[in-house]
């Protein structure tokens, strides 16, 4: 069996379910879709997101270009949808009651809140002596964290 052929069986096994995930290496990346190469064959079109019934979900995940992701088959389709990266470039989330990214000792929310008190606080050293942030500044900051507590939660 040629090289070539051999590759042809594995993505055909892929695609019968004989096979779980593949490895793969990816070549580019468009919207919503990548390319991806398997020993020297590509393999066009590999969903980056899930899609329902047409529509697509609401988190996106771009891995970088040559990076190496692993790629499964959509039950009772021919269509592959990356399942696991090495690399990202991009994340995109539409969530309906806001994104939380925390460790077990911070979250990005309570620490973007500190820094706009801090900043909200801040006393500014002038010829003239000690000054402080402007109405206006503390007024558009305060709408800033309003902002951010919509998105992170």
């Amino acid at each position: 069996m040629s090289e070539q052929q051999e590759i042809r069986r594995k993505l055909d096994a892929l695609q019968k379910g004989l096979v779980q995930h593949l490895p793969v290496k990816v070549k580019k990346v468009e919207t919503e879709t990548c390319t991806v190469e398997y020993e020297g064959l590509e393999v066009y079109d590999v969903l980056l997101r899930a899609a329902k019934n047409g529509k697509s979900t609401k988190y996106l995940i771009k891995p970088t270009v040559g990076s190496d992701v692993m790629i499964s088959r959509v039950l009772h389709s021919k269509r592959f949808y990356v399942d696991m990266f090495s690399e990202i470039d991009e994340v995109e989330i539409l969530a309906k009651k806001g994104v939380s990214i925390k460790t077990e000792k911070a979250s990005l929310l309570d620490v973007i809140a500190e820094l706009i008190q801090e900043m909200q606080n801040a006393i500014i050293t002038t010829p003239a002596g000690a000054g402080s942030v402007s109405p206006t500044t503390i007024s558009k900051l305060k709408v800033i964290e309003n902002k951010l507590k919509q998105v992170l939660k």
